[in-house]
């Protein structure tokens, strides 16, 4: 198993403390595992509480990561669509382990590596909270949320709670994502050393409530001001200190706002800002204080709560769900936007409590802490693990493959070599047999199905051996019908087609995305058209046109499949074909094909099937990039032996991530522009077809413009 490469952007700074206290937690537990090796891009000045780590971490400073906007930066995006000198700088570190990369904004930067892209959302606050936002943050935010979420192999959430948001956000990514439930480590020395100083550091009273977080509206410290006035009212003058960055970058007026409300409930003398200190001093005001207070609207995984678990303290909670969620050892939760239940709370504990560290549950913290951060550490790394034995496991491929081979061993070898890569666990393997009275086809269809024998890698194999030849459409359609009698769903591939690995993943995942999706028959591997006509909104769109070349299918959609056409007559009259077709040449086209199928003219499966499907108004799904090509484009091939066409051994572009379109509307526009190269490529007269076979016969290749 490989050793790790962890990378690490640094994340945060003054305006979100937040990053860079994650990153220092995550650190600290993962220095303490030997197959780890930590990678910090940037350096260690904004890292909290970083003595001692400096000899366990590789720091990696790097001008581009520092200045995203600089013209070097932009230009190396531009040219080579990543960041070229930081990809470069990391390779030196790769050696044989693996690569990860953990990020909660970048991970679009690097895709031009082979890494794992880790990408973190450390909550859905905008879902909830979108008067805190302006439209044009709602959807800055969306547009880097979903393109982190897209790009990411992993996506890592902090709890139960944001994973909800994230169904509801991005259900096709749901799977991707992994809970981890970051653990606050406590720096050295703190729970030996005494709070006394704080009192004279800051000019605080010994007893106080602790309210550690940065001044933004959804904090809710207003609500604690109202509980303290109650309280005073009460005859209860209780104190709080406050620390945190006292700039929210939504509604910078917010914070003298809060000095105006303190000044109108004349709580001058009880609450005592201290904005940002020093992370050390944190903790220890924590212990100082007799209990922590988080009265937050939301949280996607409380760090004051985090702390107050590591170091041993009691709460008072808003009753939020992530709150619960991290379920400290001495809570008390208070409703959310009610000042009085607040008040009633903070009343019964500053009566009832002692400031000053709480000795009992420090000691029961102490106890629990490395086996705390050692299991944090672990499920992160067994989130990467577990992916890494997913993309090991996928080199074998589990969706099972039809394929369709005759007496072309030549051309069959190429297809298997390319089949050798994905390994397929299950293969099932058709052959028509030969020709009757041809003595040259009996040896090319025993030396094929040899090469079946030869297969290296674990593979249960069916087969379906024919002793004579059925005919193209009668060979091919039925081997369809025996291989959806034992499967649900598969993948079709003919002798003459090669496939990259990326087709096989395409099709699996949407074999399995539209699998109840009736109106969904056919999932295309060829793409005649080329990408950067259209304006596609994701890896994918619906098509009304079925391309033979690797396909894949259900048994729910192939029971369909009409061999005699027996409806097709009436349907024809009644004008079916002009429903799918807007162009009339289009439409002349494909009723002439299907004429002549139904005719016995065609030795055809492929117009019997596209029949099929429109008569039950099915819909096909087409990539935006090509990923099968024929080869067999030649005097051996059934229906293309006189052609030169464009359309044959097509260029295969890779398609890496899956981004799944919106609209399951027909691309009218992408289909007319496939008829149109099918006409021209695939439609020839007889002059063009003598031509091209003259061509052949001299050796002549076209020139793929593909």
């Amino acid at each position: 198993m490989h050793r790790i490469n962890i990378i690490l952007p640094v994340m945060g700074g003054k305006s979100w403390t937040g990053g860079i206290t994650y990153i220092s937690n995550l650190i600290d537990a993962l220095i303490t595992r030997d197959d780890i090796r930590v990678i910090l891009v940037n350096n260690l000045d904004e890292i909290k509480d970083s003595s001692g780590k400096e000899g366990k971490l590789n720091i990696l400073a790097s001008p581009l990561f520092r200045a995203l906007n600089s013209i070097r930066y932009k230009f190396s995006m531009l040219l080579y669509g990543y960041n070229r000198k930081l990809n470069r700088k990391l390779e030196k570190f790769k050696g044989d382990r693996l690569n990860v990369i953990f990020t909660n904004n970048q991970a679009h930067l690097y895709a031009g590596n082979e890494l794992i892209k880790l990408y973190w959302i450390p909550d859905f606050q905008h879902l909830h909270l979108p008067e805190l936002f302006t439209e044009q943050q709602l959807e800055e935010r969306n547009q880097k949320f979903r393109r982190g979420i897209r790009q990411a192999d992993i996506i890592i959430l902090s709890s139960r709670d944001a994973l909800k948001d994230l169904k509801n956000f991005e259900p096709d990514y749901a799977d991707k994502c992994r809970i981890s439930n970051f653990v606050a480590n406590v720096p050295s020395g703190i729970w030996e050393s005494d709070p006394a100083y704080l009192m004279q550091k800051y000019g605080i009273p010994s007893k106080f409530f602790y309210l550690p977080n940065q001044f933004w509206r959804h904090k809710n410290h207003e609500l604690v001001f109202q509980a303290l006035h109650k309280l005073k009212n009460e005859g209860i003058e209780a104190t709080v200190v406050c620390t945190g960055n006292l700039t929210d970058y939504r509604y910078k007026e917010h914070y003298q706002e809060l000095e105006k409300k303190i000044v109108r409930l004349g709580l001058q003398g009880q609450v005592h800002i201290l904005g940002l200190v020093e992370h050390s001093d944190v903790y220890m005001l924590i212990r100082q204080s007799i209990a922590v207070l988080n009265p937050s609207l939301f949280e996607g995984w409380s760090t004051t709560v985090e702390e107050c678990k590591s170091i041993g303290k009691q709460c008072i909670l808003s009753d939020i769900d992530v709150h619960k969620e991290q379920n400290p050892p001495k809570v008390t939760y208070f409703k959310r936007n009610d000042p009085t239940d607040l008040a009633e709370k903070m009343k019964n504990c500053w009566t009832n409590s002692q400031e000053g560290p709480d000795i009992e549950l420090e000691n029961s913290a102490k106890a629990i802490i490395d086996s705390r951060k050692s299991e944090y550490a672990n499920n992160f790394i067994s989130i990467i693990r577990e992916f890494e034995k997913q993309k090991n496991d996928s080199k074998r491929f589990h969706v099972p493959i039809l394929f369709l081979i005759f007496n072309r061993p030549k051309l069959t070898k190429q297809s298997l070599d390319k089949l050798r890569q994905i390994k397929p666990r299950v293969l099932y393997v058709a052959a028509d047999g030969p020709r009757k009275n041809n003595e040259e086809d009996i040896s090319l269809c025993r030396q094929t199905r040899e090469l079946i024998e030869e297969i290296d890698w674990e593979c249960e194999i069916h087969k379906l051996y024919r002793d004579e030849n059925l005919s193209t459409q009668v060979a091919v359609s039925s081997a369809i019908t025996w291989f959806f009698k034992s499967v649900k769903e598969g993948i079709i591939l003919e002798d003459d087609c090669i496939a990259d690995a990326d087709f096989f993943r395409f099709s699996a995942q949407m074999l399995e995305k539209y699998r109840d999706d009736h109106s969904i028959f056919h999932i295309n591997g060829s793409n005649y058209i080329q990408r950067k006509k259209f304006n596609f909104e994701g890896s994918y769109y619906f098509s009304r046109l079925c391309h033979p070349w690797g396909w894949a299918s259900w048994s729910r959609a192939w029971k369909y499949f009409d061999y005699n056409m027996n409806e097709f007559q009436a349907q024809y009259n009644a004008g079916l074909l002009n429903e799918i077709f807007q162009e009339q040449d289009h439409r002349k086209y494909f009723s002439n094909q299907l004429l002549k199928t139904y005719a016995g003219n065609i030795n055809s499966w492929a117009y019997r099937w596209y029949y099929s499907v429109w008569k039950n108004k099915g819909k096909a799904i087409t990539p935006v990039e090509n990923m099968v090509s024929n080869i067999g484009f030649g005097p051996d091939a059934t229906h293309t032996n006189f052609r030169i066409t464009r359309l044959g051994n097509m260029k295969r572009i890779p398609l890496s991530n899956i981004i799944h379109p919106v609209s399951k509307q027909i691309n009218d526009e992408a289909d007319k522009f496939a008829c149109s190269i099918i006409l021209r490529e695939g439609g020839g007269n007889l002059i063009q077809r003598a031509l091209a076979k003259m061509k052949i016969i001299i050796g002549v290749k076209p020139k793929n413009k593909f």
